[in-house]
């Protein structure tokens, strides 16, 4: 941290359903000293038992902090649904006793096992030279295992699940969930379209509908995740418990009108234009570029120029909307969650509105 802190640099981490990832963003004038930080973090990691121990308690404390935002802890509670029994379900942080389990010698087997070079990305965004980049890494790198045991997760069937949980909040928090597709899926552009026109923005569907028109939510949103075999469509919203079943009933309309409203003409050139905006600002932010370069080459094996994410959007048609709306347009198919501050059949509840 102090020699971090001395380059005036900034360093952290975050793991994802599907990838790890450490970086540094620091002045391009002290690049090789940055990199040099970043690759004894990655190589070389001490895991002193006695910070070994410690950083369980932190971890566990995270956990704790998640629980109490039931807007984030929502979020895992339908993930866990709509992937129940397969990998994607799982919590990244795991639970308390999974963690209280883990022993150093498992995580340095893991560490042995799983960050080999056909596993590891190495991306830079910004100021440097590509000589100077490959020379600091790969040297850095060479130690480390060729190759690791690749396994396929599977995904497995879907049916709709359902859960409530009672907790002491001021507040109901809603959320439905169904399988998307995955980051190579031709429909993934389409869905991200129809996605964008149900509930990302102020115009959206669900924007203008329940939180404008009828004033049951100040929070409601749409969003979708694609991850390498998979993805989902998740709608969330924060209500006051006397609101839930009208808001339930007002958000399973919208789904229900995707088919028969369609998205075409106008609204379908608006969303286009607020996706390929939204690619475009992606692009002024390093570390974002960062992660998304990355992230597409570890999943995809390329990185795609903003130049082909725009003319990949600007190719879809309405034929590949309603491909895209035929998968998520029936709400009885979506998994349901609920917190409130009330014991709640939540099967029973979202069975009622469908």
């Amino acid at each position: 941290a102090s020699d971090v802190e001395r380059l005036g640099a900034q360093s952290n981490a975050f793991t994802s359903k599907e990838i790890t990832l450490y970086y540094i963003r620091t002045l391009a004038s002290d690049f090789r000293e940055s990199s040099e930080i970043l690759l004894d973090m990655f190589m070389n990691s001490a895991f002193d038992p006695k910070e070994f121990a410690r950083e369980k308690k932190v971890v566990c404390e995270e956990m704790k902090m998640t629980a109490d935002q039931p807007d984030e802890y929502i979020l895992d509670l339908i993930e866990e649904l709509v992937f129940k029994g397969q990998p994607l379900g799982n919590s990244i942080l795991g639970n308390a006793t999974s963690v209280r389990r883990v022993s150093r010698d498992r995580v340095l087997e893991y560490i042995h096992e799983q960050y080999t070079k056909d596993s590891t990305v190495v991306c830079v965004t910004g100021k440097f030279d590509e000589d100077e980049v490959c020379s600091i890494f790969g040297e850095g790198l060479s130690s480390l295992k060729a190759r690791k045991k690749h396994i396929k997760a599977s995904t497995g069937g879907y049916e709709p699940c359902y859960v409530s949980k009672k907790k002491d909040i001021e507040q109901a928090h809603i959320c439905l969930g169904i399988r998307g597709v995955s980051m190579g899926d031709p429909l993934k552009d389409a869905l991200g379209l129809v996605n964008t026109a149900l509930g990302s923005g102020m115009s959206s569907r669900l924007f203008q509908n329940i939180r404008e028109k009828k004033g049951l939510a100040y929070s409601v949103y749409s969003s979708m995740s694609n991850a390498s075999n998979a993805g989902d469509l998740i709608i969330y919203a924060g209500v006051s418990h006397e609101k839930l079943s009208e808001a339930l009933e007002g958000i399973v309309d919208e789904i229900r009108k995707l088919e028969s409203l369609e998205i075409k003409g106008e609204e379908l050139e608006k969303v286009k234009r607020q996706v390929k905006s939204s690619a475009v600002f992606g692009q002024e932010n390093m570390v974002n570029r960062m992660v998304r370069n990355a992230r597409n080459y570890l999943m995809l094996g390329r990185v795609d120029e903003v130049s082909d994410i725009i003319k990949s959007i600007d190719a879809v048609g309405e034929k590949e909307i309603k491909k895209a709306v035929k998968l998520i347009s029936d709400p009885s198919r979506y998994s349901f969650a609920l917190l409130s501050n009330r014991k709640t059949d939540a099967r029973k509840l979202m069975r009622s509105h469908l």
